[in-house]
């Protein structure tokens, strides 16, 4: 027997098969299902607003994000905030005692070797929908703690029972966060080394590109990044080896590819160093939760994903990470409290790719007596009663003197619940996902105006799909497709 299902709404096509079809109706019930999508504009393009029905979805207190926030404007809450609109080439993001109206009360200042992030609207921009992104210079620049959030850790989570104080609820605790970012270095190979016997002089490349390609005569290649001189006459070089490995690299000659330049690295000045791409905390004190995630690795409570920083470097890549802070019991009391929290669950992805994957067993999670904020003891790691919220978004390190970042459209909401859009018709086998902004949001029915991103056009090779509460999307995707020059032939199960 044969199945398909083509449906055709105006001159947007629509090819799903359900898992109904494949026998598994038992685990398509448990996750969402898409069934049809229908585009408002009869020619799907940016901004087109698209109803997507189906099951599944689960409910959600806003369809909205917490925070969408595309540095020009953002919206919080579902309200958009237009206070960077009119912010010139260049200018900081300040902290609230400067700018009482900020977006971000905590972002980086001239402390501790660090400077404020920008706005730059000349740069060049992940899309060409976009008007400004966050522009950051040197080893520590960053973001944090967003306007939205930072007075309201509390809020919406604890579910009091005012006739009985024992039954009350702590509600499910999650935390979703995606951003794009670029980098011009790669920041777990990046060295400061002392030079000896230079001769000739390396090429240099400006601001926003490293120097010229070097090889290295233990074999390795490389990149010089910039070279200082030192008040004892000595050079530092800033370089960047590829799969760089101190032991084997040191007293190598670097050679340059073009000026045939040639140096020693006589001697190590600095090494790479953590460099933080967020820190994830429950509050401003650090006293509690913390995770950071840095070029070697994804840590948090008392566990760790070692595997380091894969992603590109002079592009842009897709960074989202996943905290569950209660996986498996949702809603349970404290009369519970030998399972208040099972354990706790965070996933890293670059560019899709699952790299990090980090569970602490309820054992290594120290669960106070419930109280409020102010009476938990020091060495508490994880208070059941705050949320995670955005320590710092950026980069944060201490000897990387040239790198620079570049950061995009940030989400974060307190649940995975999301809309993504995506390049195969296989959740499984996506590759590139552009994330939509929800208007608004029921178990059968969400809507959203349609952001191409670094897709630019629709093609017959988009899919979109829905993300539930457990951060389950539906498994095949929605196909999505502009006046095909043939209509779509339908997916055909014997």
């Amino acid at each position: 027997m044969k199945f398909a299902v083509t449906k055709t709404i105006r001159r947007l096509v629509v090819t799903y098969v359900g898992l109904t079809f494949l026998g598994l109706s038992s685990l398509a019930s448990a996750e969402p299902e898409v069934k049809s999508a229908d585009a408002s504009d009869p020619q799907l393009q940016q901004g087109s607003l698209i109803t997507v029905t189906g099951s599944g979805f689960g409910e959600k207190e806003q369809a909205a994000p917490k925070l969408y926030d595309r540095a020009d404007v953002a919206w919080e809450n579902g309200v958009i905030n237009e206070h960077q609109r009119n912010f010139e080439e260049g200018q900081p993001i300040l902290r609230r005692d400067e700018d009482p109206n900020t977006i971000w009360t905590k972002a980086s200042n001239y402390s501790m070797g660090a400077v404020p992030p920008i706005i730059t609207k000349e740069r060049e921009h992940r899309t060409p929908y976009l008007n400004a992104h966050y522009y950051m210079l040197g080893p520590k620049s960053y973001l944090g703690w967003p306007s939205v959030t930072s007075e309201e850790n509390t809020k919406h989570y604890v579910q009091e029972d005012p006739e009985d104080p024992s039954k009350t609820v702590v509600l499910e605790n999650k935390f979703y966060l995606s951003w794009w970012m670029k980098i011009l270095v790669h920041p777990h190979n990046y060295y400061r080394y002392v030079l000896e016997d230079r001769q000739g002089d390396f090429e240099l490349n400006g601001e926003d590109l490293v120097g010229e390609e070097l090889r290295l005569s233990n074999g390795k290649s490389g990149r010089i990044v910039y070279i200082t001189s030192e008040e004892d006459g000595s050079e530092i070089a800033h370089i960047e080896i590829d799969d760089a490995y101190y032991s084997k690299d040191l007293g190598s000659t670097i050679t340059g590819n073009n000026s045939g330049a040639t140096a020693i690295l006589s001697a190590r000045d600095e090494n790479p160093g953590a460099n933080k791409f967020i820190r994830i905390w429950d509050h401003t004190s650090g006293k509690y939760m913390r995770w950071s995630w840095t070029n070697s690795v994804l840590a948090g409570l008392t566990k760790n994903s070692e595997p380091n920083y894969d992603g590109a470097v002079g592009r842009w890549v897709h960074m989202e990470y996943y905290l569950d802070l209660d996986h498996l019991n949702l809603n349970v009391t404290r009369a519970q409290e030998d399972s208040f929290i099972d354990h706790t669950t965070a996933f890293g992805w670059i560019d899709k790719r699952l790299i990090h994957d980090v569970t602490v067993d309820k054992e290594n999670i120290s669960i106070p007596d419930p109280s409020y904020v102010d009476g938990i003891e020091d060495n508490t790691q994880n208070h059941p009663y705050l949320r995670p919220n955005i320590g710092l978004i950026g980069f944060d390190g201490k000897v990387q003197t040239y790198q620079k970042t570049e950061i995009s459209e940030i989400y974060f909401d307190y649940t995975p619940q999301r809309i993504m859009v995506g390049d195969a018709p296989d959740w499984n086998d996506v590759t590139h996902t552009e994330i939509q902004f929800p208007q608004t949001w029921s178990d059968k029915s969400v809507t959203f105006n349609l952001d191409l991103g670094s897709f630019e056009k629709v093609t017959g090779s988009l899919y979109l799909y829905v993300f539930d509460k457990e951060n389950r999307p539906n498994p095949k995707g929605m196909r999505l497709c502009l006046d095909c020059k043939a209509k779509p032939s339908p997916v055909v199960i014997n």
